[in-house]
């Protein structure tokens, strides 16, 4: 009998076709289904849950500031009420205030507060006659007359002062806000009314901090995967999740440069996609002020009342002020809007804001709103993967069942019935029952081909491993070889530039040391004391640049030292560009033109005279570019090029020398540190080759490049310098350079520089002892020395018990049984308010914020400069004998 081939059926009549097709069928209809259900009934309600999970966010939000609007009110009213009824006793005043400030228990939201009284009702001969308390960075409150001044614009015309006198008893207002210059931390003030016996008497305030305000808000906001910020009344941001983009300076009204934060308009004017929200928060405002207007709210005789008595008040603000203060009591003002592109998300947004009624502030909440469709979404996703799953495991499970029970047997028999009809023997007797019936025709005609099969298959394997470990072990063995190479390379590379660098430093080093202990012999032998003056001054002179030539090369390894550390700070400060250039230039053309070179600055475009940058740091690159040029240029000029781009702010200044020039090769370790471009340079001219890695490295902690621009050997080189500098508002600009001497001179006056006090040095170095009581002494002041902190304490205790009180302290900071920081901390714990300044040889920046951290008023680093040291001396003996210590910045 012959058996039909399998490929006569028509493949839709197969059951490896057939029954598939009917498992799938049946999962999409159970997908429809579940899909209509969704659409219809699901979606709706998780949308909504999703929008209302926003505004509760927005309501967490409110919630919280309105408790801190509840506690600052509450502290306001309650000080304002005893302010009413406390005697005009200043001493009462002072003591009861701090009291009441510190009950709140909450430092982190209370900065400080104060009793306002009007011109002359506290004191008739005293316009201002106030009560403030700001609280330090340590949390203890400090007292501030600076609001008494005679001379100042008096706090009753202030922005916190004025609207209090048009609101009634049991009402209080807020301040717009603003950073505060002494924290820099911002924050909005709460004021109230009093009334003594019915008559306005003043005002009292409460600053409240707002530093903790993002973390609220982000906090509150992160299960929605959106931000939210606040604004005050006249739309300036409290917060916002991106506070530098916010931060501004501005000029005040009395033309001072203070710490702000933009209006929502302004960051509008600067990032166009935030307009739509700024417009939202304008609208809301104008609608306040009308809806005042409509209900006969709105007085405009207050609002010009306002703006006449206060200069901080504009007619705007005070019209915007006076519709708050009218509709806050009945004014919910709710808005909803969506915006495309926002600017912190980057996509489409749902924006709530909701305005606070007392305080006039908005709360913004933003979501984005793929996260409104973003459960239903992950819903559709779960139902698509389960149904997608069962879907893929039946019709999975179907095949494997038809195929290993059915169809798997059923090919076997057939090729066993074929072989046979072939003439092979078909051995099916004994067979073993296993699984199906199937299963058990076609196990054992298999069972050898599987052994087989398995056998051949084990031994591929092996060999295909036993190929891959050799590969790998092959590579991993010249991979190996590489690394040692480039390793033992790199350790001779390093152990040449060590030994370089220790050599050219054991010169540099042993080169001043030499003139030093050769010079100091030579005046301290007997039989050399009848050398004239001139030669003993020029002995004396020797010794002095010696020590500073050891003083530049320290100073070149400790600023490599910081910049490798990253502790190297660059400052932003008033710079005269002229003064600088002037000042380089008179100290580098006296060595150029002793060499019989020429030297010239020249300007390519108007520069501006005064610039906002690092003036030590920009003396620092040209002194070390000018040095090479000067050191290494025999015969010929040096030109200082100078040229600035007003559209870019850059500041471009070439130096140019017909010196030996370079090769390539020297070209390449040019700026690496501990190297030169020639060994040879080292021997004629010395050097550590420090510098010009010093220098680029600080042009790039400025944002700027130093470059070579161009160089051969015989014709001279040209290094270029670029920084981006701003220049100041007032400041000109200069289109030709006049050479300003500025090589110093002895200042005749420090010779003359009289000490009149009691001077206590505490010093656990006889030989520093001896200098600096000298110097002291022969400037006229009373000088005592103690030989470490223990000692001077006890000094300084005795001296007070006695009534016979010093007037400045001069410590070591480094001393046995007691350092400088243990002594200052300890006298200020005492109260004792002695002018404190540091002696240390730790010239870091971090080690003079340590001494000022523990107590002392100034710093002087080691070695000590006399004409310095008398002249802070001279004006500490002077704040000591007049108002006393000087008092901590805020």
């Amino acid at each position: 009998m012959v058996l039909p081939d399998q490929r006569e059926i028509p493949w839709h009549r197969r059951l490896m076709v057939r029954v598939p097709g009917i498992v799938v069928g049946s999962v999409l209809v159970i997908l429809a289904l579940v899909f209509i259900l969704l659409e219809t009934t699901v979606k709706p309600r998780l949308e909504e849950m999703a929008e209302q999970s926003a505004a509760q966010s927005g309501a967490l939000i409110k919630e919280e500031l309105h408790k801190r609007v509840t506690i600052a009110r509450t502290l306001t009213q309650a000080i304002a009420r005893s302010a009413e009824k406390l005697p005009r006793d200043a001493d009462l005043h002072m003591a009861v205030l701090p009291q009441m400030l510190d009950s709140v228990g909450d430092a982190g939201l209370i900065a400080g507060g104060g009793i306002w009284p009007e011109p002359y009702a506290f004191d008739p001969d005293l316009a201002q006659r106030s009560f403030f308390f700001g609280r330090e960075p340590d949390g203890q409150l400090r007292y501030y007359d600076d609001y008494n001044e005679p001379d100042g614009p008096g706090y009753h015309r202030e922005e916190w002062y004025v609207p209090v006198r048009f609101i009634g008893p049991d009402e209080v207002y807020w301040s717009r806000s603003y950073v505060d210059p002494y924290s820099n931390e911002p924050m909005v003030t709460c004021s109230a009314p009093m009334y003594r016996e019915g008559v306005y008497y003043g005002v009292v305030t409460i600053d409240v901090k707002l530093s903790g305000l993002r973390e609220l808000f982000e906090r509150s906001t992160r299960a929605i995967g959106g931000y939210a910020f606040a604004v005050d009344r006249e739309g300036v941001f409290l917060t916002f999740p991106d506070e530098a983009r916010i931060r501004t300076q501005r000029i005040d009204e009395l033309e001072q440069e203070i710490n702000s934060f933009l209006s929502t308009m302004e960051l509008a004017t600067e990032a166009p996609a935030f307009l739509s929200i700024a417009s939202a928060l304008e609208s809301m405002d104008h609608d306040a002020i009308g809806r005042t207007r409509r209900l006969g709210g709105y007085d405009p005789a207050i609002a010009e009342a306002m703006a006449e008595q206060s200069y901080q008040i504009t007619p705007e603000q005070a019209e915007l002020i006076v519709g708050v203060l009218m509709s806050r009591r009945d004014d919910p003002q709710r808005r909803q809007l969506t915006v495309e592109d926002d600017l912190q998300l980057g996509e489409s947004s749902v924006v709530r804001v909701v305005r606070m009624p007392d305080t006039g502030w908005k709360i913004v909440t933003v979501m984005p709103t793929r996260r409104v469709f973003a459960v239903t979404q992950q819903l559709y996703r779960t139902m698509l993967f389960l149904l997608g799953g069962v879907m893929i495991l039946g019709l999975g499970g179907t095949l494997i069942v038809l195929y290993r029970d059915i169809m798997r047997p059923l090919q076997r028999m057939t090729s066993a019935l074929g072989r046979a009809s072939a003439g092979e023997a078909l051995r099916l007797e004994g067979v073993e029952q296993r699984g199906t019936e199937f299963g058990l025709l076609a196990t054992t005609m298999s069972e050898y081909a599987v052994s087989l099969d398995r056998a051949m298959a084990d031994l591929k394997r092996y060999r295909d491993e036993l190929e891959e470990r050799v590969e790998e072990r092959t590579r991993e063995l010249q991979e190996n070889n590489v690394e040692l190479e480039s390793a033992r390379q790199a350790a001779d590379a390093a152990s040449h530039a060590k030994s370089a660098f220790l050599a050219n430093m054991s010169h540099e080093i042993r080169t001043p040391l030499t003139a030093i202990l050769g010079y100091t012999e030579l005046l301290r032998d007997q039989e050399t004391s009848q050398l004239s003056a001139d030669q003993r001054t020029q002995a004396m002179e020797t010794i002095c640049n010696a020590g500073q030539h050891l003083l530049t090369l320290i100073n070149d390894v400790l600023d490599l030292s910081k910049i490798e550390a990253n502790r190297l700070t660059i400052e932003h400060v008033n710079t005269p560009l002229l003064g600088i250039l002037a000042e380089v230039e008179s100290l580098m053309r006296p060595t150029a033109t002793g060499k019989g070179v020429a030297f010239e600055v020249r300007f390519k475009r108007p520069v501006p005279t005064m610039i906002a940058g690092d003036p030590t740091r920009l003396r620092q690159i040209l002194l070390n570019l000018l040095g090479n040029a000067v050191k290494f240029t025999e015969t010929g000029s040096i030109t200082l090029i100078v040229d600035y781009e007003p559209e870019s702010h850059l500041l471009t200044i070439d130096v140019e020398d017909t010196g030996p020039g370079m090769s390539p090769e020297q070209v390449e370790k040019l700026f690496t540190a501990f190297s030169q471009a020639d060994p040879s340079m080292t021997r004629r001219h010395g050097g550590t080759g420090l510098g010009l890695a010093i220098v680029r490295r600080l042009a790039e902690l400025m944002q700027g490049t130093v470059e070579l621009v161009h160089t051969a050997p015989g014709q001279g080189s040209c290094f270029r310098l670029r920084l981006p500098l701003e220049p100041l508002p007032e400041a000109a600009m200069a289109d030709r350079f006049e050479a300003v001497n500025t090589e110093p001179k002895r200042n005749a006056s420090n010779d003359l520089l009289t000490l009149t006090g009691r001077i206590l040095l505490a010093e656990d170095g006889v030989d520093n002892q001896r200098l600096i009581a000298f110097h002291l002494r022969k400037a006229g002041a009373t000088v005592d020395v103690a030989d470490n902190g223990r000692i001077a304490l006890d000094i300084l205790t005795r001296a007070r018990e006695r009534g016979e009180a010093y007037d400045l302290l001069l410590t070591d900071m480094q001393m046995p049984e007691m350092d400088g920081y243990t002594l200052a901390r300890l006298l200020r714990e005492q109260g004792e308010s002695i002018p404190i300044i540091a002696l240390t040889a730790h010239a870091m920046p971090e080690d003079e914020q340590r001494c000022l951290e523990a107590g002392c008023d100034d710093y002087a680093s080691k070695p000590v400069d006399r004409v310095a040291l008398l002249t802070n001396c001279a004006t500490w003996l002077g704040r000591s004998s007049g108002k006393g210590h000087r008092p901590k910045a805020a």
